[in-house]
């Protein structure tokens, strides 16, 4: 049986930034700072995309980065900034 994921959307504020997106949820007053990734997956959870789908989607964006990052590159290891 396939799953097809819906992300909470009522009561947040949504705001794209270059490298993440920033989820306010009004309610409880609390912020969560997506990276790219895990945007992708939260914008993909919208009832119609299945698990499977969500998936590819974010191996082929996983696999495009890395294509793209600069050899040598540690950015991965580096420390994220806490909203």
């Amino acid at each position: 049986m396939k799953q097809f994921p819906l992300a909470r959307r009522d009561q947040l504020v949504i705001q794209e930034l270059p490298d993440e997106l920033l989820v306010y949820y009004q309610q409880r007053d609390r912020a969560h700072c997506l990276n790219r990734s895990a945007a992708l997956i939260w914008k993909s959870c919208d009832g119609k995309t299945s698990v499977e789908e969500i998936s590819r989607k974010v191996a082929k964006e996983l696999e495009t980065r890395s294509m793209i990052a600069p050899s040598g590159s540690r950015s991965r290891n580096l420390p994220r900034t806490i909203c």
